[in-house]
C-alpha cells in the first residue's frame, strides 16, 4: 500500500469490491462470454449472512456465491474491466501485489488456499509468507459434509468429510491448523496455560496431531448489494455492482506481548498475549501486514527490531476457536523511513449548522513539512477555492498529527453548505513546494452530513502538478483556474511582503501570499523566515488557543481549562473509554417556557438569558 492517502479503514478480514457505476457486465459460461445489461427500471438486492457455497468459473473468470437463499453472480468483467476486490491482499506466489481481481476469482476458493495448493508460498516467512488457510468459508458442519438429501450437483463446495480418502479440502484445513499450532507451540509453551493444547483440541499433545478435535466454527459472512442484470434471452442475474464483501470474521485484540517468536521452516511469526496464541495470517486471500503511522506498511524485520516482550500491541484478524487468533493487521506507531510521504485523514465532520468543517489525521515522515487544505465548492457567485492552513504537530519519532477546524464565519463569500470537496496538500515548509495531495469528496467521506450543492456537474482539478487534465475541462495543472487560487504554479509570483502578522494575515485562514501555505503553516508567520518572529496566533495544538486534540485522555490538551467532553472542541468526538460520544451541555432557550439546561430556572429567570434580546433589562 503506497498510496499517499489511505482512509483509516481497516481491512478487517474483509474484501470490498466497489466498482464504478456499472451498466454492463460480462460473465463466462465455460465456453464463451455473455454480455449482460442492467435492468431498467432498476431492481436492487442485498445480502448479509452466512456463505453456503462459493464457486469459480472455468479459467477463474468470475463465479457465484450463495447466501440467504440468493445466488449472486460475481462477473468476469464490469464495464469491460476486471472488478477489483479492493481490501484483499493477494498472497499467492504469482502475484505482483495488490488485490484479487474478478478475473482470478478461483483464488477466493478454499481449495486454492490450502497448504498443498499450487501457488501458496509455504516456505517463505515474513510479510510475503503464507502457510495455507486454516478455516473454510463454510461452517465446520457444512464443510465436513452436506446433509443427506442435499442436491450437491449445483454446489461448488462439496467435501467428503474428515477422514475420507484423498485430498479433501476440509481435512487439509483442519490438519494445517493443528500442525501450525504444533510448530509454534514449543516457543511459547512456558507462557501459555498448562491446558492450552486441550483447549484448542490437542489433548493428545503435539505428537498426536492426527487425532486433534477441530474447533466448531460458523461460516464466513457474505455482504452484497447490487442490481439485477439480464442477458439477450431474458435470463436474470444478481450482480453485486455496489458492494461485494466477504468476511471470515472480524475480531480485534490488544495487550502486552509476553512471548514473541520469528517464524521459520514454513511456520508463521507468532506471539502470545495473556492466555491467547497469535500467529500472522497464513491465508493467501487476506493481508498479513504490520501497519505504522498513516497506515504505512512496515517491514516485518523492522517490527521485530522494535517490538519485544513487554511491548503493547493492537491487531485485527480472525479466530479459530476461542484461543487462537490469526492477525491480518498489526497496528503500531512505527515509521518506515522510505522517503514516501503517506497520510491518513479520518473523523470528517461537515457542520452546516455550525458553519465549520473538522477532520483529523496523521503524516508518517512529517519533519520539515507543512499542511494546507483547500475548500472547494460553488454558490451563486460561481465556483470557489478557499485555502486554509493546518497546524501539523510533529512527534519526537518524526510522525505528525493534525486536527483541523475550518471556520467559515470569516469567509463571507461561502459557507460550509456550499463546500463539495476538500483538497489536502503536503508541502515542504521551507519552500512551499508541493510534495503530495489528495482531493476528498464531501459526500463520500461524511455521508451522514451530505451537501445538495451541485457545481454545474463539473469536477475540480485534483492534481495541479501531474501534467493531466483531471477534470476534463481542457485545462491542465496551472492553466486550470481551479489551481491558480491556491497553488504556487509556474510563473506565479508570491506577494512580495509575504503573510503579514501586523495585518492579521496569520490568523485569517487564507494563503495571502499564494505560496501554498496559509497562516501558521507559512514560514512568514511561524518565525522560520529570517528576520521574522513567531506570530502570537501561531501556537501549537497543546497550548491555550488550540484544539482539544484527544477527548478521552483526562487531560486539558489545549489548556483552556476544559477537559475532554467538557471542552466544546470535543462535541461528537469519542469520549473516555466506556462512555458515549461527547455532547455539549444543553443551552437555555430564553423564550420557550422550559428549563432547557436543568438548573431549575426558566427563560428570563435564568442568568444565562441576561444578554438575550428576549429578556430586556428591568
Amino acid at each position: 500500500m503506497k498510496a499517499f492517502y489511505v482512509g483509516l479503514l481497516s481491512l478487517c478480514a474483509v474484501l470490498v469490491c466497489v466498482p464504478a457505476t456499472a451498466q454492463n457486465a460480462t460473465i463466462w459460461d465455460g465456453n464463451s462470454a455473455i454480455n449482460l445489461t442492467r435492468v431498467v427500471p432498476l431492481e436492487v438486492f442485498n445480502t448479509e449472512g452466512p456463505v453456503w457455497d462459493l464457486e469459480c468459473n472455468d479459467q477463474s473468470r468470475g463465479g457465484t456465491v450463495r447466501a440467504l437463499g440468493k445466488t449472486v453472480t460475481v462477473p468476469w468483467l464490469l464495464n469491460g474491466a476486471p472488478m477489483a476486490c479492493e481490501a484483499t491482499a493477494d498472497g499467492y506466489s504469482d502475484t505482483d501485489g495488490g488485490e484479487i481481481m474478478s478475473d482470478e476469482f478461483c483464488k477466493m476458493t478454499d481449495a486454492a488456499s490450502t497448504r498443498s495448493a499450487p501457488g501458496v508460498p509455504i516456505n517463505t516467512t515474513g510479510e510475503t509468507g503464507r502457510q495455507g488457510a486454516v478455516r473454510s468459508w463454510l461452517s465446520t458442519a457444512e464443510a465436513r459434509g452436506r446433509l443427506p438429501g442435499v442436491d450437491t450437483s449445483i454446489l461448488g463446495m462439496v467435501n467428503q468429510g474428515v477422514g475420507a480418502q484423498g485430498d479433501v479440502v476440509q481435512a487439509e484445513l483442519e490438519s494445517n491448523f493443528a500442525n501450525m499450532i504444533a510448530s509454534v507451540y514449543p516457543s511459547h509453551a512456558a507462557f501459555l496455560p498448562a491446558d492450552f493444547l486441550a483447549r484448542v483440541g490437542g489433548s493428545g499433545g503435539i505428537d498426536d496431531v492426527a487425532n486433534w478435535a477441530h474447533p466448531q466454527m460458523n461460516g464466513g459472512t457474505f455482504k452484497s448489494a447490487g442490481h439485477v442484470y439480464q442477458d439477450g434471452t431474458g435470463n436474470r442475474y444478481l450482480i453485486p455492482d455496489t458492494i461485494n464483501v466477504y468476511e471470515l470474521s472480524e475480531n480485534t485484540n490488544a495487550g502486552e506481548i509476553t512471548s514473541l517468536a520469528i517464524g521459520q521452516d514454513g511456520a508463521p511469526d507468532s506471539f502470545v498475549i495473556e492466555d491467547m496464541l497469535f500467529m500472522f495470517n497464513p491465508d493467501p486471500r487476506f493481508p498479513s501486514v504490520v501497519l505504522g503511522v498513516a497506515d504505512q506498511e512496515i517491514p516485518r524485520d523492522t517490527f521485530f527490531q522494535n517490538f519485544a516482550v513487554g511491548s503493547g500491541i493492537d491487531m485485527i484478524g480472525y479466530v479459530v476457536g476461542e484461543h487462537v487468533m490469526f492477525a491480518m493487521e498489526v497496528l503500531t506507531d512505527l515509521i518506515n523511513i522510505d522517503g514516501v510521504i503517506e497520510a491518513t485523514v479520518e473523523r470528517w465532520r461537515f457542520r452546516d449548522d455550525g458553519n465549520e468543517i473538522r477532520f483529523r489525521g496523521a503524516v508518517d515522515e512529517a519533519s520539515g513539512l507543512g499542511l494546507t487544505c483547500v475548500a472547494m465548492g460553488c454558490n451563486a457567485l460561481g465556483n470557489f477555492s478557499i485555502p486554509f492552513g493546518i497546524a501539523l504537530e510533529v512527534e519526537p519519532n518524526g510522525a505528525g498529527h493534525f486536527a483541523a477546524r475550518l471556520e467559515f464565519d470569516l469567509i463571507p463569500a461561502a459557507n460550509t453548505a456550499d463546500v463539495t470537496h476538500i483538497r489536502l496538500e503536503v508541502r515542504q515548509a521551507s519552500t512551499g513546494n508541493l510534495l503530495s495531495s489528495e482531493t476528498f469528496d464531501r459526500n463520500e467521506v461524511d455521508p451522514d452530513n451530505p451537501t445538495a450543492t451541485v457545481c454545474d456537474a463539473i469536477q475540480f482539478e485534483a492534481e495541479c502538478n501531474d501534467g493531466l487534465d483531471n477534470d476534463l475541462d481542457g485545462q491542465a495543472d496551472c492553466d486550470d483556474s481551479d489551481c491558480t487560487e491556491f497553488e504556487l504554479c509556474d510563473g506565479a509570483t508570491p506577494v512580495p511582503n509575504g503573510e503579514s502578522d501586523a495585518n492579521g494575515e496569520c490568523s485569517d485562514g487564507l494563503d495571502n501570499d499564494s505560496d501554498g501555505l496559509a497562516d501558521c503553516a507559512d514560514a512568514d508567520c511561524n518565525g522560520d523566515t529570517p528576520g521574522t518572529t513567531q506570530s502570537a496566533d501561531c501556537i501549537p495544538v497543546d497550548v491555550p488557543g488550540g484544539l482539544e486534540e484527544t477527548c478521552s485522555d483526562g487531560e486539558d490538551n489545549d489548556a483552556d481549562g476544559l477537559t475532554d467532553c467538557d471542552d466544546p472542541d470535543c462535541e461528537g468526538e469519542p469520549g473516555p473509554a466506556g462512555t458515549a460520544d461527547c455532547t455539549l451541555p444543553p443551552v437555555e432557550e430564553c423564550d420557550d417556557g422550559a428549563d432547557n439546561d436543568g438548573d431549575g430556572l426558566v427563560d428570563c429567570a435564568d442568568p444565562d438569558c441576561d444578554a438575550s434580546e428576549d429578556c430586556p433589562a428591568p
